[in-house]
């Protein structure tokens, strides 16, 4: 007796026994979307499209050795596809050795019982059917589905470490196994000139997440407002349960976030991490404009990322931005604060530098600019030593205190100068040294004497001196008050800028 030979069907296999290889894209979508399942039932669709079997019993004991020899290389197709599926999702190379030995031991067991009767397999040959829906069905599977894999970032960073955030987005998808390594951005505007629509690909394929899920047909779907399905899976497939919010200082357009003021709600610009400076941060579980602008929170902390796979076949449709005039970092603007720091009315001297030294400290711009609203006599009057700047006086949160000079010296603040330099919010205090009037003149009594410590020269608490109320928006904003000389108090800052 003699054994019957598989070798035909080895042959008509090989096109889907497909070794895993994490850097092939073609593969990674196999993993993630429809090829999924659809690799498993190739065999069995394919042996049911390619073979009917005879509804009258099998006469011969060649028409049942034909029958059953049939019927096993079927279950034969089913098991070296399942085991091709299972090597792909766990990435590793198919071992088929097993299939082959329950097929060999169901061929060699035939031609025990049936002998002589049992054609040569050899001979019979694969049907036509067969090979060709398996080389149909694996082209479609294998066909180039390339996609843009979109994830938050597991690690956590600071606002000021932005320049790493890309980085650590590759670095994320190495360690996870993940395609294209190196071509990940992180989804974040650093300002009017590097928003994320200006350095990202619009990218022509899907945005899909790690678990195969579709975000976006494309660029363009991304970026209308509503996604598929929000962005909530970090790069290892698992769902981000204790986390909320992720950095991005960006609108669902793809535009830098900024306030009514065209101030940026970013950190300002990403230099700041203090809890007071406001940043447009996005939410995970939705899936509506609020993926990317979801609240505006404080600065500091730690917090992931949107990293978004950048693919390189892609054509990027970004317009390209004018040369001639580049455009300024930040709408001009004059910023005032609250220093943190404290002094002596005698110490009116340095109470400019102070200012410059805080305004460094917090990484604001200007530095050098800064100056005290502060009138030390009647010739030196805040009005008079102040530049009269056309622009907008805004605090370090972005918040807009007055359009301009004149709107500053009205009586009526748009909103309290209650922010020290680095964000946070005045709460322990409420007086600053002014001796100034809200409309920038010396501040003076009924007799015409100062009422600024004697010219700032005298420290008593007998010695008068008008002081303003931080959380003021009124006249009170510069005179709220009239106290003692002695003590430590801070002093309003205000940068001179003209256009």
């Amino acid at each position: 007796m003699r054994a019957i030979v598989s070798v035909p069907l080895r042959h008509a296999h090989a096109t889907i026994r497909n070794p895993h290889d994490r850097t092939n894209t073609n593969e990674w979508n196999l993993k993630n979307l429809a090829g999924r399942l659809a690799i498993a039932a190739v065999g069995v669709f394919c042996f049911a499209a390619s073979f009917t079997p005879n509804s009258a019993a099998a006469a011969t004991d060649e028409e049942r050795c034909l029958q059953t020899s049939v019927k096993a290389s079927g279950q034969y197709f089913k098991c070296i596809a399942r085991r091709n599926a299972k090597a792909i999702l766990n990435g590793t190379t198919p071992d088929l050795t097993r299939c082959d030995t329950r097929l060999q031991g169901k061929l060699d067991a035939l031609a025990s019982r049936y002998g002589l009767a049992c054609p040569d397999f050899d001979q019979i040959g694969v049907p036509s059917q067969l090979t060709t829906c398996l080389e149909d069905v694996t082209a479609d599977l294998t066909a180039d589905r390339s996609v843009n894999i979109v994830f938050v970032s597991s690690s956590k960073h600071s606002a000021g470490s932005i320049n790493g955030w890309t980085g650590q987005c590759n670095a994320r998808a190495q360690e996870a196994g993940l395609p294209g390594v190196g071509t990940y951005k992180a989804w974040v505007s650093r300002g009017p000139d590097t928003e994320a629509r200006d350095v990202l690909v619009h990218s022509p394929r899907p945005y899909v997440r790690v678990d195969g899920v579709r975000i976006a047909d494309d660029w363009d779907d991304l970026i209308d407002g509503s996604l598929h399905a929000p962005i909530s899976f970090y790069e290892t497939g698992e769902l981000v349960v204790n986390t909320t919010h992720v950095w991005t200082g960006t609108r669902a357009d793809g535009s830098l976030a900024t306030n009514e003021g065209g101030f940026d709600l970013a950190c300002l610009h990403w230099a700041n991490e203090h809890i007071g400076t406001p940043v447009v941060v996005g939410d995970v579980h939705d899936a509506g404009p609020g993926w990317t602008e979801g609240d505006i929170v404080g600065c500091n902390g730690f917090r992931s990322v949107y990293c978004i796979q950048q693919h390189a076949t892609a054509t990027p449709t970004a317009t390209p931005t004018p040369t001639p005039t580049p455009t300024p970092t930040a709408p001009p603007v004059n910023f005032i604060f609250v220093s943190s720091s404290k002094h002596s009315a005698g110490s009116i001297n340095g109470w400019s530098g102070q200012c410059n030294a805080r305004a460094q400290e917090a990484g604001l711009p200007g530095v050098g600019t800064y100056k005290a609203w502060v009138s030390r006599g009647p010739d030196t009057e805040a009005r008079d030593v102040l530049v009269h700047s056309p622009l907008p006086y805004v605090r370090v949160d972005g918040v807009r205190v007055a359009d301009n000079w004149d709107d500053l010296v009205d009586g009526t603040l748009q909103a309290p100068i209650s922010f020290y330099e680095t964000g946070e919010l005045v709460v322990n205090t409420t007086h600053v040294w002014t001796g100034t009037r809200a409309d920038g003149s010396l501040a003076t009594n009924a007799g015409g004497f100062d009422l600024a410590c004697l010219h700032w020269a005298n420290e008593h608490s007998g010695t008068p001196a008008v002081v303003g109320d931080v959380h003021d928006a009124g006249l009170g904003w510069s005179e709220g008050d009239i106290v003692g000389c002695n003590g430590f108090r801070s002093v309003y800052c205000i940068q001179q800028q003209e256009p």
